[in-house]
């Protein structure tokens, strides 16, 4: 999912549903121009393997019965999700694409 926050004093905002990894916000709900914080989320998670050196913690994935070979970590990075500073400009004439490139 991608999230718009106004940034400025529009009065719209957006969530969009990636689709093959592409959105679009019709122009008919589109966003008002001006500044918006861009936030990137899923649900999704990616096996990661745990360093077996590490002591067991109470996070849940490596207490004893539990798989200590692999722990879940965010598939979209912080500076992407929650703690995101990315930020696009909607303009208020032509079209308005963003590209993001999330590593």
């Amino acid at each position: 999912m991608v999230q718009f926050e106004p940034m400025e004093k529009q009065n719209t905002s957006a969530a969009v549903v990636l689709v093959g990894g592409n959105f679009s916000i019709s122009s008919a709900n589109g966003l008002q121009p001006g500044m918006y914080l861009v936030r990137v989320s899923t649900k999704e998670e990616q096996n990661k393997p745990l360093d077996p050196n590490l002591p067991l913690t109470p996070s849940g994935n490596n207490l004893p019965g539990s798989s200590k070979t692999e722990a879940k970590k965010p598939v979209i990075p912080p500076e992407w999700g929650a703690k995101s500073k990315q930020q696009v400009e909607v303009k208020p004439e032509g079209m308005n694409k963003f590209d993001f490139e999330i590593k």
